[in-house]
């Protein structure tokens, strides 16, 4: 019988962003596993800040989003990664989400594109995501 997979994050933006692209629950990230007691998904994104770039020419970047699935207590930890070059360029538009007003990706910033917009291109979180979603449908999980 398929199980439930919760998505887990405290950060308000990571939860609406994901909830256009995949699922719909918010918990405390700290010991989720041991709360919840089964499967759950962690996110975490990375990318270097543009101010350690300021003395450098090249200014190109890699937006880095790994979900992390946890089975359970004790069990495997299954990482999903999704990867997007870019650059990194002064900052332009809403500065409310992370780097999205730093990160430009085929001359637009992340921050200048609705959710919808930035998840049909190459963004880390959809990436991440199409591959955990294949993962669950091979193995017959649900979220």
């Amino acid at each position: 019988m398929p199980q439930t997979l919760l998505f887990i994050t405290g950060n308000a933006n990571k939860l609406r962003e994901v909830q256009a692209i995949f699922c719909d629950l918010d918990l405390p990230e700290l010991r989720a596993v041991e709360i919840v007691g089964g499967p759950v998904l962690v996110e975490d994104t990375a990318l270097g800040l543009n101010n350690i770039l300021a003395a450098y020419s090249d200014k190109s970047a890699e937006a880095i989003c790994t979900f992390a699935c946890f089975e359970g207590p004790g069990k495997e930890v299954l990482p999903f990664q999704g990867k997007t070059k870019g650059r990194i360029v002064p900052a332009r538009g809403p500065g409310d989400f992370g780097w999205d007003a730093v990160f430009e990706y085929e001359g637009q910033k992340y921050a200048e594109m609705d959710n919808a917009e930035k998840n049909k291109i190459s963004h880390p979180p959809s990436k991440a995501l199409a591959k955990l979603a294949a993962w669950l449908k091979e193995h017959e999980a649900q979220v």
